[in-house]
């Protein structure tokens, strides 16, 4: 795999492996942001998308920037399989370091020079696995989906102490010589000769007698990394993800509840803006090596995404859906957004 010019050294390995469907206009930008940040492998299942992600899924790997697998979902629980298949890579099993993400999700390290590298070796030294916590950013009031990073234009975000007064989901960076495969949410099966020891992103100690199941509160506040979780974006291409369903069960409707849940506005959060020029060289540097075929595919994918948010506006169920957050967003100044979720 082509290594990013700044990564550190050949004998740290950082895997990341990614299950993703119709992820076109996000792909490329999350690619580069995570390779700029220091992954050094990443492995990329692709189920069923429409939109033109096998094109530039292909374009990255014949240039050396990912591993690409088809996972088609035919049957149920194609996740855990992508990252049951993930664990069998000979690049997961020599990495120092594993972490499963989805493409809504960047980690974001706050420690030394952000890098993965400066996260990990800041961790207590008995800790095989760190949980990541989510930090939930909402649609920054955006209507269309406006040009530019996924890191620069949605910035406004839950208020930094709400882990500590409420459990949040999270993502978990752990050692393959601890675990033999990678989870949703934690490493999966220890090896019995190897002690589980955990720690959360504020460097603290888990106590091995509680489970925390996928969610659990940070005293510390994430003082070392987040994953910045971007659920929702713009309304334009919520209203696709709703025609989508959700990731893990698509029986379970998106519309204006998940809306409300997730479209949190409370403070600035601008963690991830330090790595915007980073990740654009990098974007450059991937785009600049595919003869721009990379910057033509990512077009096409976002025309796709539109053409797909245009057919859901002509069924009543997905416009009523739309003209119902759009009405709140129009009406609502950031500031009286940010009163009301501060208020929950």
């Amino acid at each position: 795999m082509t290594p990013h010019p700044d990564n550190q050294g050949p004998d740290r390995r950082f895997f990341l492996a990614l299950t993703v469907k119709n992820e076109a206009p996000n792909l490329w930008e999350w690619v580069a942001y995570h390779r700029a940040i220091g992954f050094t492998d990443i492995a990329i299942y692709q189920n069923d998308s429409e939109d033109g992600t096998q094109k530039i899924l292909r374009t990255m790997e014949k240039a050396g920037f990912v591993q690409y697998f088809r996972n088609p979902s035919s049957n149920k629980g194609w996740q855990n399989k992508a990252y049951r298949r993930a664990s069998r890579l000979e690049a997961f099993k020599s990495a120092e370091w594993a972490m499963s993400l989805d493409c809504d999700e960047f980690l974001v390290v706050r420690v030394g020079g952000r890098r993965v590298s400066d996260l990990v070796d800041a961790l207590p030294p008995s800790a095989n696995a760190c949980t990541v916590h989510w930090k939930a950013f909402g649609s920054s009031h955006h209507i269309t989906s406006p040009k530019g990073l996924v890191t620069e234009q949605f910035t406004l975000a839950e208020h930094p102490d709400r882990i500590i007064e409420r459990q949040m989901g999270f993502k978990s960076i752990f050692k393959p010589s601890g675990y033999r495969r990678i989870g949703i949410h934690k490493p999966k099966d220890a090896f019995p000769e190897t002690a589980s020891v955990f720690c959360n992103a504020s460097g603290l100690l888990l106590d091995p007698d509680v489970g925390t199941g996928w969610r659990s509160k940070d005293p510390g506040g994430r003082s070392l990394a987040q994953v910045n979780h971007y659920a929702l974006r713009d309304l334009e291409r919520f209203i696709v993800k709703s025609g989508r369903g959700r990731t893990a069960n698509h029986q379970r409707r998106v519309d204006t509840d998940y809306w409300r849940a997730f479209d949190i506005n409370d403070v600035a959060d601008t963690a991830a803006l330090s790595q915007a020029s980073e990740t654009k060289a990098e974007m450059k540097r991937m785009d600049d090596k595919t003869r721009g075929r990379l910057s033509i595919l990512t077009e096409e994918g976002v025309k796709a995404t539109r053409a797909v948010f245009d057919d859901l506006m002509q069924d009543d169920y997905y416009r009523n859906i739309y003209d119902e957050i759009s009405a709140s967003l129009r009406d609502a100044t950031p500031s009286e957004s940010m009163k009301a979720h501060a208020r929950k």
